[in-house]
């Protein structure tokens, strides 16, 4: 399982670093076309501000347009979720997608919501049943 998974997440990096690099590949067009279609924001936005539970939605989402980029998307989110409880990098966890906002640990009122918005720390992908009265 491991092994699959290093895969997985082997095969967004390569992705990444083609997008980033501007090195001619399918493989970025294919991910940027599935995930406009089924609206989700861009894996550069992914990869800049979004947590593992919105990492795990769109490779939900994704898994019924393409189950192998799906799997590696949630197997990213997986890798994140680890992120928000190491003592060496939680403090690096994103925002938008930490698990305590989806797990009902943390509540956001709709002003610090408003506020993560306007600073571009939390997307509009986020669920609105995160913020109290």
């Amino acid at each position: 399982m491991d092994v699959l998974t290093g895969f997985q997440q082997n095969l967004i990096k390569r992705i990444i670093q083609k997008e980033a690099k501007n090195i001619p590949s399918l493989l970025p067009e294919m991910l940027r076309g599935l995930l406009t279609r089924i609206d989700r924001p861009t894996i550069e936005q992914h990869v800049q501000w979004l947590g593992p539970v919105q990492w795990r939605i769109t490779g939900n989402k994704l898994t019924r347009k393409n189950a192998m980029r799906g799997q590696a998307l949630g197997s990213i989110a997986t890798l994140l979720e680890g992120h928000e409880t190491s003592k060496t990098s939680w403090h690096c966890a994103a925002i938008d997608g930490h698990s305590i906002l989806y797990n009902g640990t943390l509540k956001l009122s709709k002003e610090e919501a408003r506020i993560l918005r306007e600073q571009e720390i939390f997307s509009l992908h986020s669920p609105p049943t995160l913020h109290r009265k």
